[in-house]
């Protein structure tokens, strides 16, 4: 075992086999099912599934992967145009918030897309989740806290109105609170974990929402921890996940390397493997409607790789590279996925 699957596996909350045991046909597919739940004791997203990387930062685990090999892939050319995956960008990127309270720090953070993401803050003995995404998801999501929990006054957070709510308030039940606010096209949520006994938990709570502030991108980013793959180390990040990866022509790096966002090693991982899959399955399904047969066995052979990509190489994605074989093994056979063509399961998932 290498020193970062022994460092892994000592601070991973759920072992490899807890996850196996896990019904998930795909990180999306959880995640869609986890916005139309309520809230309350909802299960932790895969995000949280896995701990960020620590002893010397996420970039580093990962170049201790791809260490001592080719930095690219060699490209399967191909007349074939890939499957695009949707973008990320939104015309008004979400804001970005920090805590200016003693002892709280960010442990990790998560962007999905410009609009939608989740960081962590701890302060050595509590923590808070604080989440974000497009305002339309606002009214809902008040709806279901209405409906599951007790509502509070509401409090001012950075010049703006939020609704308070407690999941716990009843006798010997942990007190949950949660609140949400909109800020331009965003709205925001703050949740505590399972703090106790009501009036002092309460009390803090609303003196940490009293301490959020929004700022700018750059002081956001001085606030994010070392464990995770800031902007500036994507391209040479993605490079070297994609070394011995085999890549259908056309297949666009630059999208991966110029994104402005923040990730765990994890979710990184998946979304080069996404992009890989993405483009091959659109490779294949081009192929196989031009009738073009080594051009077809060709997406088949390089799918056939994907056990062996550095970007699912980290011991915590094993569950998620068995979505991605089983994309290969459906071109393979020319099967279906979950009763949806191969494409099809593809814009649903792998190309999101």
């Amino acid at each position: 075992m290498t020193r970062v699957e022994d460092i892994v596996d000592q601070i991973a909350p759920i072992s490899d086999a807890q996850v196996d045991q896990l019904s998930l046909p795909s990180e999306l597919a959880l995640r869609d099912a986890i916005m139309e739940t309520p809230r309350k004791r909802l299960p932790r997203p895969p995000r949280h599934l896995i701990a960020p990387l620590v002893a010397g930062g996420a970039f580093a685990a990962l170049a201790a992967i791809v260490v001592a090999v080719a930095l690219s892939g060699g490209q399967h050319h191909s007349s074939n145009p890939p499957l695009a995956r949707q973008p990320t960008t939104t015309t008004e990127p979400a804001p970005h918030y920090v805590l200016d309270a003693p002892g709280w720090r960010v442990i990790t953070a998560d962007q999905y897309t410009d609009s939608d993401g989740h960081l962590e803050l701890d302060d050595g003995a509590q923590q808070l989740e604080l989440s974000w995404a497009p305002a339309r998801w606002y009214r809902s999501h008040l709806v279901d806290r209405e409906h599951d929990a007790h509502r509070l006054a509401g409090a001012d957070v950075a010049g703006h109105r939020a609704a308070v709510f407690d999941f716990g308030p009843e006798p010997h039940t942990p007190h949950d609170f949660t609140a949400l606010w909109r800020d331009g096209r965003s709205y925001l949520e703050l949740r505590t974990h399972e703090w106790s006994t009501a009036p002092f938990a309460q009390r803090r709570y609303r003196d940490v929402l009293a301490a959020l502030r929004s700022v700018d991108r750059d002081a956001w980013l001085e606030r994010m921890p070392r464990n995770l793959v800031l902007p500036d180390e994507r391209p040479s990040t993605v490079k070297g996940l994609l070394g011995g990866t085999p890549l259908p022509q056309g297949f666009d790096r630059d999208s991966l390397m110029d994104r402005d966002a923040v990730n765990t090693a994890y979710e990184f991982g998946v979304e080069v493997a996404n992009s890989v899959t993405c483009a091959w399955v659109g490779a294949w399904a081009a192929a196989k409607r031009g009738g073009d047969q080594a051009a077809t066995q060709a997406a088949v052979t390089a799918m056939s790789t994907a056990p062996r990509w550095r970007s699912l190489a980290l011991p915590y994605a094993r569950q998620y590279r068995s979505t991605i074989v089983r994309f290969a093994d459906a071109m393979a056979r020319d099967k279906r996925i979950g009763g949806r063509s191969v494409t099809e399961a593809a814009r649903n998932t792998v190309c999101r």
